[in-house]
């Protein structure tokens, strides 16, 4: 006997029973033929535990509660594990009409059709050479029949288009039609295929040429699988959202309910759970309108991404080439702009030289820059022995630069620089301990503002 209440409403109903598809509708994962049950919240058509089960694979999936079955209309909860009374669910599908739970179960399914469309393989067609009838010379006549046939599957459906291909499939069918030992389902199959032989191939090659087309269309791909990752991540966090808010709402309700005898006492604790309810109803239309956002554009990329598909395998060598020729030009750019930045700092203002001083122990170099009251210190250090340092002085702000390259490379994350009143104090380590013969790079005589700090020189003669 049929249940006319059930307590697992909360699954809600994307089609009611008018939208039910005929008994014949195969199952959408094994293909099986008949007595398959529809799901009310995803329309997926699977079929039932007497099979393979999918349908309860589907809702252990997506708990997705109630279906129906496409041949004799009866109605199963899964959490009740009962049969449910048909008004039932005419009841659920008025009250509920178009909601957003309902799209969010229509997201659902989209998001599920675009997943299994990426992970499904492109199709190939095998064609082999025509048959040899002299290999067959001296064989029984059913023997003849399935040799012709299996050479003649082996060749695909696109080799049916040829005239001949077709007469040696027509006469091998005939010859195992003909045959007691053939089984019945075979017959039936083989018969059908043989009345519309000339409509499945022609079919066949105008897909082939629709594939063709199709293929010139790859381009959009990669726009609309940004489009689907970008608004199936905004949906992943909208749906938290709208969960969390129905929890919220059905809380409300119920603690509502149950206040209702004491309703004197509390209704001070009810006014303010009415302004919560009526705050969740505000924020679940704006979540609503988030929602038929997400479900259009979702739905624009799906419907697109089949098309699509067809050229992505051809665009991975352009787009690796693509991908080289971009890093090795950025890389020349970001070499370029490096130079100018330096030939920039070191000319573009009339900048003045202070005086340095400089002296070494076996592991440091100590610079000293003797300039008053510097403002807008900047120092940069690169390993190879870069040395760049500038500042300002003055109401003028009169730039000071020392660009030096030093002798050998240096420790970056180890060295250190104070600013004083009088000058800048450097500290900068050697990567490798020993004597440098001087402080920079060039050879013959140091530039003028470069001088020795005798006082902080270490003893080269004490270390060696």
């Amino acid at each position: 006997m049929s249940q006319k209440q059930c307590d697992h409403h909360s699954a809600f109903l994307s089609c009611d029973l008018t939208g039910v598809p005929s008994p014949d509708t195969p199952c959408k994962r094994c293909q099986h033929p008949k007595n398959n049950w529809f799901c009310l919240s995803c329309k997926d058509v699977l079929c039932s535990p007497g099979v393979k089960g999918h349908i309860g694979e589907h809702y252990d999936e997506t708990k997705h509660c109630l279906c129906v079955n496409c041949s004799s209309q009866v109605i199963w909860c899964f959490p009740c594990r009962k049969i449910l009374d048909a008004q039932v669910i005419q009841q659920l599908w008025a009250k509920q009409s178009r909601s957003s739970s309902a799209k969010l179960e229509s997201i659902d399914a989209m998001v599920v059709d675009v997943s299994d469309l990426l992970s499904k393989p492109f199709p190939t067609i095998n064609v082999h050479p025509q048959l040899d009838a002299r290999l067959f010379v001296g064989q029984d006549e059913l023997a003849l029949a399935k040799e012709g046939l299996r050479n003649v599957f082996d060749r695909g459906l696109k080799a049916l288009a040829d005239p001949k291909v077709q007469e040696e499939f027509l006469l091998y069918s005939a010859m195992l039609l003909s045959a007691e030992s053939c089984p019945s389902e075979l017959k039936v199959n083989l018969s059908s295929f043989r009345c519309n032989l000339s409509e499945e191939t022609s079919a066949f090659i105008r897909a082939q040429a629709e594939l063709k087309v199709a293929s010139e269309l790859s381009a959009s791909i990669t726009q609309k699988l940004i489009v689907v990752r970008q608004q199936t991540s905004k949906y992943d966090e909208v749906k938290k959202e709208m969960i969390a808010s129905d929890e919220k709402v059905a809380n409300y309700k119920s603690t509502i309910k149950e206040l209702e005898a004491q309703i004197k006492e509390l209704e001070a604790q009810i006014k303010g759970l009415e302004a919560c309810l009526a705050t969740e109803v505000s924020n679940r239309k704006k979540i609503d309108g988030v929602i038929d956002s997400i479900e259009t554009q979702v739905t624009t990329a799906r419907d697109g991404l089949v098309s699509d598909l067809a050229r992505v395998s051809s665009m991975e060598g352009t787009t690796q080439a693509a991908y080289q020729l971009v890093t090795q030009k950025q890389s020349h750019w970001d070499k370029l702009k490096i130079m100018f930045t330096r030939f920039a700092i070191a000319n573009a203002t009339m900048s003045r030289h202070p005086s340095v001083k400089w002296a070494q122990q076996p592991d440091t170099l100590y610079i000293t820059i003797e300039l008053r009251d510097a403002q807008d210190v900047r120092l940069k250090l690169e390993p190879e022995g870069k040395f760049l340092f500038s500042a300002t002085t003055g109401a003028e702000m009169t730039p000071y630069i020392v660009d030096l390259d030093l002798y050998d490379k240096i420790d970056v994350n180890e060295s250190r620089y104070s600013v004083g009143s009088r000058n800048i104090c450097h500290l900068v380590k050697k990567a490798e301990n020993k004597w440098w013969s001087r402080l920079i790079k060039q050879e013959g005589q140091a530039p003028g503002f470069l001088k020795v700090d005798w006082d902080n020189w270490g003893d080269e003669q004490v270390y060696e």
